[in-house]
């Protein structure tokens, strides 16, 4: 895989005395690179992060802007954007939905009992990937799964009833409870409609985790401050703007043995604007990190 330099800020935060200098560095941009489609995300504001992670700092406080970075609402949003990108990256094939019969109100012991379930349809049917998220039922205690499968070959029977005119189908295997399936035909509306489920009230798995994977999916490649000119940003479409940052996107056609043009990350701390710089990088697309 590629690996992109990244101007470096050398920052001592609060300047006491025999503290440790830390890594810090600007963002003007970044881009997304997904399978389908490019999402650049350019702030009127750059940034000043941590090198280690993404955590916004405010230059004249040398602080974080949020006080509580681990706040309820900071973390919602981060799982809301894994949420995304993993439903972006990954062809899921179902919409699937389990309840359980039993010890309803133990989030931890339904996910033991989920996962035995996981594990003896991956013995007898093969592998097949997964991304689960809790809900309450309307009761506010009791609690069922939603999940998104991938290349899952289970025995799936039509159900007798229909939702919203489509065809709905029982898991034959899972006998814990109730199970309901739906196949995916529109990506970006089942990363909406199972974002909706990330909500402050809602049950939380060991370590306050929101949800639960499989191994090997596939997430988005990220390229800090990638050069493009203002021709390239022309091929983009702005697709929604808020506070700080401007989001556009483009649809990949690709071409020429699955090979796309894509920016780069810059090499020094000089920033030029768009219509100072002329030139930008080109490489192959780089292969998709995997979890």
């Amino acid at each position: 895989m590629h690996t992109y330099p990244t101007p470096l800020l050398y920052v001592i935060h609060n300047m006491k005395p025999y503290s440790q200098p830390q890594i810090y560095t600007d963002i003007y941009s970044y881009a997304k690179i997904y399978p389908q489609l490019t999402r650049l995300f350019i702030y009127d504001t750059p940034l000043t992060v941590r090198t280690t992670g993404f955590e916004e700092r405010d230059r004249k406080l040398k602080g974080p802007i949020n006080k509580n970075p681990s706040s309820p609402i900071e973390s919602m949003r981060r799982t809301k954007t894994t949420i995304a990108d993993l439903t972006l990256c990954n062809q899921f094939d179902l919409f699937a939905t389990f309840t359980f019969s039993k010890d309803r109100q133990n989030v931890e012991l339904l996910k033991k009992r989920m996962s035995t379930w996981l594990k003896n349809q991956k013995k007898i049917h093969g592998k097949f990937q997964y991304l689960i998220v809790p809900e309450y039922h309307k009761d506010g205690k009791s609690i069922h799964f939603h999940a998104l499968l991938k290349n899952y070959n289970g025995n799936l029977i039509k159900a007798k009833t229909k939702h919203k005119n489509r065809n709905v189908y029982n898991i034959t295997s899972y006998n814990s409870g109730f199970s309901t399936a739906k196949k995916i035909d529109n990506h970006n509306k089942v990363s909406s409609y199972i974002r909706k489920y990330i909500t402050k009230e809602m049950p939380k798995f060991e370590g306050k985790k929101r949800y639960w994977l499989s191994t090997g999916l596939i997430r988005p490649y990220k390229i800090p401050n990638p050069i493009y000119t203002k021709e390239d940003l022309k091929q983009f479409d702005l697709k929604y703007s808020f506070e700080n940052v401007s989001v556009y996107e483009k649809p990949y056609c690709r071409k020429n043995n699955n090979k796309q043009n894509l920016p780069t990350s810059r090499e020094t701390d000089n920033i030029p604007t768009l219509t100072k710089q002329e030139t930008i990088w080109r490489t192959p697309l780089p292969t998709l990190t995997r979890s």
